[in-house]
């Protein structure tokens, strides 16, 4: 078995809340998520993380998918992506005060 690994690491502080921003980054079931946060704190975290991660699933894969097609939600308190064509990610996202980072990896089964 074969296995592809993609860690991102992003500063929050960096992240904009502008609408431009969310809509470049999350899918449109995170964007409801998102909306039912209240405070600018909580909100630039989520994106943070939907940024590390995304960023770290695009880093193991040749093609480039664009972020907003990315479906991450939670199964059993465990980050996980919900589109089909990714299912062999795997995914972890991590805060700590004005750090966030993701580590997607991907196994295939090919062994080549």
């Amino acid at each position: 078995m074969m296995s592809n690994v993609g860690i991102d690491i992003i500063e929050i502080k960096r992240i904009k809340l502008s609408d431009k921003f969310i809509n470049k980054i999350l899918h449109e079931d995170e964007i409801q998520i998102i909306k039912t946060f209240n405070s600018t704190k909580r909100k630039k975290e989520f994106l943070a993380g939907r940024w590390a991660a995304k960023e770290s699933i695009q880093k193991i894969f040749d093609e480039k998918i664009s972020m907003s097609k990315i479906n991450i939600g939670y199964k059993n308190e465990k980050p996980t992506i919900f589109n089909v064509e990714l299912r062999n990610v795997s995914l972890s996202i991590s805060h700590e005060k004005r750090y966030c980072v993701a580590v997607a990896i991907v196994s295939n089964q090919s062994g080549g």
